[in-house]
């Protein structure tokens, strides 16, 4: 490749810092940093209790019924996502590695044209990179505030706190049973224990989603580059024999110029090659990685939009928790659209390359490329699936049904 090699903890570090790796910490998603996610899976597991404990109680109050099953199945997904993260930190760091590395190096193989073509995406990447990720965490931010302000937005438009109720539901964050009153000395403690596991899940949600989202981007602009060096790959042979044909003589090389074209052209068609299946064996790594955790956050955030859904047309329930609920919804379909939309995305470029192959100069010569172009066009025909656990595709289509579903409600 032609770079000096620093190591792959150094490699690793780069991708890490390069693409907000510490929200991966702030929520608890990176081994190596114990003392967060300790702290919210021994915190987390007996409010999972208490949540269900408190949707049996009120059966028969729609409000703190959903809002327990909601912050219920939130909490579950956020247990899922970083006990997933942890269990898989050599693929995450396989990955993350090679983005550090920059994935692939085509050295002097490169013309101008294809240069310029891909520093376009390039920067493209970088943008997208550098803004979707702050305006989701201000929207995340946002939801939190909300979330945890919201006991003294309640006090500030009733003029009191919320009573407890007889069956002994108080409000903390959301309205939980307690099997103590809030006099205790205990009711402070499970007060300041749920705004830790809020202040948790806001990294779990941006380490989950951002993540997610500069990978995805990250392959993206792979497949990319991967279509315009094949579709260019007749140029790039020809610049890299003028550029090497006069030292390879000076070897003593006795190919003619065009038998050493032909050289030149099937290394360039051989890096893309190259190129392609480390991609491949990238995305299964990715794949896998998120297989799980895409099965918990797309079936939990159907649920969660049915369930805001129902909330916002009942008249049972608060202005306050309408308002509250409404931005969950609009998080919830921000959300979801993420995963599935970049999923989408890498289906189709994964599938374009065959037509970037076939869309090269190749039938000038195609007695050397042909072989090569069948091969990519039937990998290409194979398009990277993201999946959830193998029940459904990660992408556009299962983002309607899941609005569909909510349209219905």
């Amino acid at each position: 490749m032609g770079k000096e090699d620093k190591g792959r903890d150094y490699y690793i570090r780069k991708g890490f810092k390069e693409n907000y790796g510490l929200l991966m910490i702030w929520g608890g998603m990176y081994l190596g940093h114990w003392i967060i996610p300790a702290v919210f899976l021994i915190d987390t597991l007996p409010h999972l209790t208490l949540l269900v404990y408190t949707v049996y109680l009120c059966l028969d109050d729609l409000g703190p019924m959903a809002e327990a099953m909601h912050f219920l199945v939130m909490l579950s997904t956020a247990c899922t996502s970083v006990v997933n993260s942890l269990l898989q930190r050599n693929r995450l760091d396989k990955i993350l590695e090679a983005m550090g590395r920059g994935f692939f190096d085509y050295g002097n193989t490169l013309d101008e044209e294809s240069k310029k073509e891909i520093k376009v995406h390039k920067d493209e990447v970088h943008r997208r990179k550098t803004v979707f990720p702050r305006l989701f965490i201000i929207c995340v931010l946002i939801s939190g505030m909300v979330l945890l302000s919201r006991i003294y937005i309640e006090y500030f438009i009733s003029g009191h706190y919320k009573e407890p109720r007889d069956n002994g539901i108080v409000m903390v964050v959301i309205e939980v049973y307690y099997p103590f009153r809030p006099s205790t000395e205990l009711y402070v403690i499970a007060f300041f224990f749920q705004y830790i596991i809020v202040f948790i899940c806001v990294g779990i949600i941006l380490g989950t989603d951002i993540t997610f989202l500069c990978m995805s981007e990250d392959f993206c602009l792979q497949l990319r580059i991967i279509g315009i060096t094949l579709r260019r790959c007749d140029q790039r042979a020809k610049l890299l024999c003028k550029n090497t044909l006069s030292k390879q003589k000076q070897n003593g090389c006795i190919l003619s110029e065009q038998d050493y074209f032909k050289k030149c052209l099937e290394y360039c068609i051989a890096q893309n090659v190259e190129h392609h299946l480390m991609i491949i064996d990238l995305f299964y790594d990715f794949k896998r990685y998120n297989r799980v955790m895409l099965l918990w956050l797309l079936v939990g955030a159907t649920f969660l939009l049915c369930l805001s859904g129902i909330l916002f047309v009942s008249d049972n329930v608060t202005a306050l928790s309408k308002t509250t609920f409404l931005l969950f919804l609009s998080t919830e379909l921000v959300h979801t659209f993420i995963f599935c939309w970049y999923g989408e995305q890498m289906q189709i470029l994964s599938r374009e390359i065959g037509d970037q192959c076939y869309n090269s100069e190749w039938f000038d010569n195609s007695s050397i490329i042909k072989h090569y172009i069948l091969i990519v066009q039937k990998r290409s025909n194979v398009p990277l699936r993201l999946s959830a656990a193998g029940y459904m595709d990660v992408n556009l289509n299962t983002y309607s049904n899941v609005c569909i579903k909510l349209d219905y409600i």
